[in-house]
């Protein structure tokens, strides 16, 4: 086979799928060359596209490698999560979960530019909200033109929107006067429309940690926060229906008397998503909102099927419990599709399957072999190299091999460290690669590229003349540690929503006073919020709650308890006076102690080699970002004349 036609198998793989008549099944695909190929469909052929995958993990990972390999300017891949609450339960789904649901839903509805979505066979399974409430539900927000303030405010109630003091997660709202805050779904930042009567005036963006402003924009668009809207001329239908199968379930009238109490009480309550067949009259699925020509492509769909079924018994365990504690609950197949039906649905979009070996079963389905394999007898040959002398001997031979075979060759490391340490150990075997660029589009026979991402396996791909190999496969699994979960708002200001009344407080201008609670007044015709704090005397501060930056919570001694500043008195100044003067004179001493150490020489140590560089890449933990920060500020030190004057301590 020529080189031309080496590089022509995706091409002819992608034509298949784009002239396909039925299901087309694609064998030979292992590691991370399904997410390769769904990058190309949706690049060359300019489709939407569907990747369902088994599990969250894969899912997840899956929507990681195709951003990955789709580069910069590629389109958006989201992902839509199945819920992550068993069915039944009757609790209140994660915000951020609704949020990205609804995202890709109206993402496919939307249109404007085509996305790839990546979801489990738990997901697939799911009844949804049908399509045209969704899309009537959106509305549309343009600056410097008329809306109804009391209308907009209903009908963020209706669509599971939560009011509160503070904006900080999607289905959040909250009105202040003449500005209404909204975190809707579509955003990654929530939005602020200030009102100049009935006239959006500006709509902007802001920071949930700061409140500061971000982009203005001129339009947009507020989605639902749930995938339950309860308009109020539709009550009394839906009522009827709770009603109706409350009595086939032979349940209380006061089961029924309490949602309905709940209802127009709380709007949208926690669990209500398991009772969306009786609030609607009819159910959508997945299938119904794909655009008519989306690419569907099931990874491994023995495994798909093994998901689905353990999916539908645990379903049907919890509602066989719900009903026992005499739950108002509707029927599993009212909430889910079976797996036959999904197959159903695969079948009649011309689903693209795609497994690592040939399957069995496809019946009069056309097959092709993508003839792709996997890195493992590299990974092999360095797991043994890692013991000798030279490590990287198996790597540069394996380089050798794919540039004599006319291959570009792609290494993948996850972190911007790691891209350097590989490059560091290449140099000296006379192997320039190019570094900390995207995955090249177009490939080049012979060159090296190591670019940063996260790749489940690497593969090897000769019709595509391509070689991906990841840094595992290298330097072996990394120990990942357990980090802690980065919140996307865990801020200062956002803490004072814990504040209780009596706590003390500090004011950047007057000093220590006491949190009195939060007070509503009316200035000039305009309601606002506003945190009251007294300051000794009685004297009384206002502060408007966007300038909640002004203030901090109070951290003194245990034990002792400071008396309380004045408005407009000495106290708090004389008290910051006393402090810029201890800090001048520690200053001054510092300062005498550094002018002699700069004053003395020390030993500077050369730069670290490629014997570093190894032994440092064969450290089977990940370091956390303070520990390469802590390494790399000491070899600094090191390589310094300077006397280092550094303590690392760890735990």
């Amino acid at each position: 086979m020529d080189q031309k036609q080496e590089k022509s198998v995706s091409d002819g793989l992608i034509r298949a799928i784009a002239e396909r008549t039925g299901p087309l099944v694609i064998t030979g695909m292992v590691g991370s060359a399904g997410a390769l190929l769904a990058a190309g469909v949706s690049r060359e052929l300019k489709l939407p596209v569907l990747v369902v995958a088994a599990s969250t993990k894969v899912a997840e990972q899956l929507q990681s490698e195709i951003n990955f390999f789709s580069g910069e300017t590629g389109p958006p891949v989201v992902y839509f999560p199945s819920y992550n609450i068993s069915p039944f339960k009757f609790m209140s789904y994660h915000n951020e979960t609704a949020a990205r649901r609804i995202r890709a839903l109206y993402g496919m509805i939307d249109g404007h530019r085509a996305q790839t979505t990546v979801t489990t066979a738990a997901a697939l399974r799911q009844r949804l909200i049908p399509k045209t409430v969704l899309a009537g539900s959106a509305e549309l927000i343009i600056a410097e033109e008329e809306i109804e303030p009391d209308r907009l405010v209903a009908k963020l109630v209706a669509g599971g929107y939560t009011r509160s003091v503070v904006v900080e997660e999607p289905g959040d709202f909250c009105v202040r006067g003449g500005i209404i805050d909204i975190f809707s779904p579509l955003y990654d930042t929530p939005l602020r429309i200030e009102l100049f009567g009935d006239f959006a005036e500006t709509i902007r963006f802001f920071s949930p940690a700061s409140q500061r402003s971000l982009d203005h924009v001129h339009e947009a668009v507020i989605l639902p926060a749930r995938e339950v809207t309860l308009e109020k001329d539709q009550l009394d239908a839906i009522v009827g229906r709770f009603r109706a199968r409350a009595m086939e379930l032979d349940l209380p009238r006061t089961t029924v008397r309490d949602i309905v109490h709940r209802i127009k009480e709380q709007g949208v309550f926690p669990g209500i998503e398991s009772l969306t067949p009786l609030i609607y009259d009819h159910m959508d699925t997945l299938f119904d909102y794909l655009p008519d020509r989306t690419v569907i492509i099931a990874e491994n769909p023995a495994e798909l099927a093994q998901a689905a079924e353990k999916s539908s018994q645990l379903a049907q365990v919890n509602y066989h419990k719900a009903c026992d504690d005499k739950h108002l609950c509707v029927e599993p197949t009212d909430l889910f599709l079976n797996w036959e039906e999904i197959s159903h649905h695969l079948a009649r979009r011309e689903a693209i399957s795609i497994a690592p070996l040939a399957v069995v079963g496809t019946g009069d389905r056309p097959t092709m072999d993508a003839d792709v394999a996997d890195n493992s007898d590299l990974a092999l040959a360095m797991g043994q190299a890692r013991k000798t002398d030279q490590p990287a001997a198996p790597l540069i031979r394996w380089i050798a091999a794919q540039q004599d075979a006319g291959r570009e060759m792609v290494m993948v490391c996850e972190t911007d460290r790691q891209v350097s340490r590989l490059a560091a150990i290449l140099e000296p075997h006379g192997v320039t690669a190019v570094t900390a660029g995207p995955f090249p589009q177009r490939l080049r026979p012979g060159r090296v590229s190591i670019c940063r991402g996260s790749l489940s396996a690497g593969f090897l791909w000769p019709g595509d003349g391509l070689a991906v190999v990841t840094e595992a496969e290298i330097f072996g699994p990394r120990v990942k540690r357990p980090r802690r979960s980065k919140k996307s708002v865990h801020t200062e200001l956002l803490a004072f929503s814990d504040l209780k009344q009596g706590d003390l407080v500090v004011h950047d201008e007057h000093g220590i006073g006491q949190y009195d609670g939060l007070v509503k007044l009316d200035l000039e015709g305009t309601v606002n919020d506003f945190l009251l704090v007294v300051y000794r005397g009685d004297d009384r501060l206002y502060l408007p709650v966007d300038r909640m930056g002004l203030i901090q919570k109070y951290m003194g001694v245990e034990g002792m308890m400071p008396a309380l500043d004045k408005m407009g008195g000495r106290s708090w100044e004389r008290a910051k006076e006393k402090v810029r003067r201890s800090a001048e004179k520690i200053a001054g001493e510092l300062l005498k102690i550094y002018a002699q150490r700069k004053v003395n020489d020390g030993h500077g140590y050369g730069a670290a080699d490629s014997h570093f560089a190894d032994f440092e890449a064969n450290f089977n933990y990940e370091e956390t970002p303070d520990q390469l920060k802590a390494i790399e500020d000491v070899l600094e030190d090191m390589r310094s004349t300077t006397p280092m004057d550094r303590l690392v301590c760890g735990d």
